[in-house]
Formats: C-alpha cells, structure tokens, sequence
C-alpha cells in the first residue's frame, strides 16, 4: 500500500514505511493517559460552571457523564488508578 499524509501546503506526500511498522508501546500509555487527562479536565469546567449555575441540566447531564466514565469499564482498561480517589481530588480543588 502506497500510504499519504497530507502536509500543511494541502500536497500529498508519502509517509516512511518506518513510521507505518515502528511501534512503540509507551504511544498507547500515552494515549491513555491522554484520555483520562481530558475527561479530568472535562469534569474540572463541568464543576466550574455548576457552580455559577447549579441547576442546568446540561451541565448536571455533563457531571453525571464525567462521573459515569470515571466509574466504566473503559476506564479499568486505561488504569489501574482509583476513580473515586481521581473525581474527590478534582472535587476538592474545585471547592465542591
């Protein structure tokens, strides 16, 4: 296969084949980490702006979401870490 990337002049050029069968297994680690930084992040604005209005659904529909990842499956697949011990330190920074 004849793979492409496209590069910022909107050209197409190939990519190294070295690129396509080097795998390094910190990448995926990293991509995990990645996620659970963002939901961490996700749940920190969603608490912010609970705070400022406490009664919006979509906001309370965003916290129970936040909550609910934490607590998946998924979330065991991506760590080992405790989702309670993560979501009480967020709350905590935020005051909650």
């Amino acid at each position: 296969m004849n793979y492409k990337r496209r590069t910022d002049e909107n050209e197409w050029v190939p990519i190294p084949e070295q690129w396509l069968t080097t795998y390094h297994g910190d990448e995926w680690d990293d991509l995990a980490q990645a996620i659970i930084v963002q939901a961490a992040e996700d749940y920190r604005k969603t608490l912010k702006w609970l705070k400022k209005y406490p009664k919006n659904r979509r906001l309370l529909q965003s916290k129970r979401e936040c909550e609910s990842f934490f607590r998946s499956d998924w979330f065991t697949v991506l760590t080992k870490a405790d989702p309670d011990r993560i979501l009480d330190r967020i709350r905590k920074e935020m005051d909650i």
